[in-house]
């Protein structure tokens, strides 16, 4: 059950009293709705988004110069010959 709150002019019931919901919370004295939780909710979800976005910056440099190290380490290993030998013919192709 919700709890007799004073209504203002256009709101739902009018002048006089009117009654709030289940979706209004008292936390820590804060009047929270669905509405308040949603918000809380979505900025959570963007900084968990912008926190990925620049763990994947570090992961896709780090690989970056990790493949960069193999081709430039020429012909000592199989895979640094298949990268170096694939980046010749690349810049071949550019001139």
């Amino acid at each position: 059950m919700g709890q007799l709150i004073p209504a203002m002019a256009g709101q739902r019931g009018g002048l006089g009293w009117t009654r709030v919901g289940r979706s209004t919370m008292d936390y820590y004295g804060l009047k929270l709705n669905f509405t308040h939780a949603t918000t809380i909710v979505n900025v959570f979800w963007g900084f968990v988004t912008l926190l990925l976005l620049l763990l994947q910056f570090i992961m896709d440099t780090f690989i970056v110069l990790a493949l960069v190290a193999i081709g430039m380490s020429g012909h000592s290993t199989l895979l640094g010959s298949l990268t170096a030998e694939y980046g010749t013919i690349k810049f071949k192709r550019m001139w």
